[in-house]
C-alpha cells in the first residue's frame, strides 16, 4: 500500500511539473508565438525540433547542397529576428520578411533585395504548439 501511495504522487508531482514546462513554452497563436520566439533565446532554444536540419548551398558553380543537423539546444545559436523588418532599410544585405501562415505550418521567409539572400524557416504546429522544424538557406 505504501509503495501504490508514493508511486501515485510521484506521478502527480511528475506530471504537474511537465505539464508547466509545456505550458509555459505552449502558444497555439502563431503571431504570439513568433513575437517571443524572435527575441527570447530560452524560449526560442525549447521551441526548436530537435534534431533540426538546415540546408544551403556550399558551391554556387555545382550548387552543391549540404545539410547541417542542430542535434540539442546547445548546439543552436539564438537568431534574434526582433530586427527583420528594419533590414529593408540597410545600406547593404538588405532583404523583405514574409510570413505565410497555414493551418499547421508557417513559412518565415527573407528574401534579398537585388542580393541573392533566400532564407526559409519553416515552422509546424505539433499538438497545438508551435516549433521551428526546418530551415533552407538557398541564398545564391
Amino acid at each position: 500500500m505504501k509503495y501504490f501511495l508514493f508511486s501515485f504522487l510521484f506521478i502527480c508531482i511528475n506530471s504537474l511539473f511537465s505539464q508547466s514546462e509545456t505550458s509555459t513554452n505552449c502558444i497555439s497563436d502563431f503571431d504570439t508565438f513568433f513575437k517571443e520566439f524572435s527575441k527570447n533565446e530560452e524560449f526560442q532554444k525549447s521551441t526548436i525540433k530537435y534534431p533540426l536540419k538546415l540546408t544551403y548551398i556550399s558551391d554556387l558553380e555545382t550548387n552543391k547542397i549540404e545539410t547541417k543537423i542542430y542535434h540539442n539546444s546547445k548546439e543552436w545559436e539564438f537568431i534574434n529576428f526582433s530586427q527583420d523588418q528594419k533590414a529593408k532599410n540597410r545600406e547593404y544585405d538588405q532583404y523583405t520578411v514574409s510570413v505565410e501562415t497555414y493551418d499547421q505550418k508557417a513559412f518565415y521567409k527573407l528574401k534579398g533585395i537585388d542580393n541573392g539572400i533566400l532564407v526559409i524557416y519553416q515552422f509546424e504546429q505539433i499538438d497545438d504548439c508551435w516549433y521551428l522544424t526546418l530551415i533552407k538557406d538557398e541564398s545564391a
